[in-house]
């Protein structure tokens, strides 16, 4: 697959996950607005974006240091 076809297909995956496109951008490193037009191609309406908005807190406080096992 090349590049696009696999952020597409990254970004697509995560929202099914139930990621929002706030989360979607920060997990894969990208603007918002990029993660939002690749959502509209989908067609998915602009509020259910961003569902996980009540959970962008958690997301922010994510230490991957932080493990069972630490």
């Amino acid at each position: 697959m090349g590049a696009v076809k696999d952020l597409y297909y990254d970004i697509e995956t995560l929202f099914i996950e139930g990621y929002g496109a706030k989360a979607i951008a920060v997990q894969l490193n990208i603007p918002v607005e990029e993660v939002n037009e690749v959502l509209d191609t989908f067609g998915v309406d602009e509020p259910d974006q961003d569902v996980d908005a009540a959970d962008w807190d958690e997301l922010e406080a994510f230490d991957p240091y932080d493990t069972i096992n630490s």
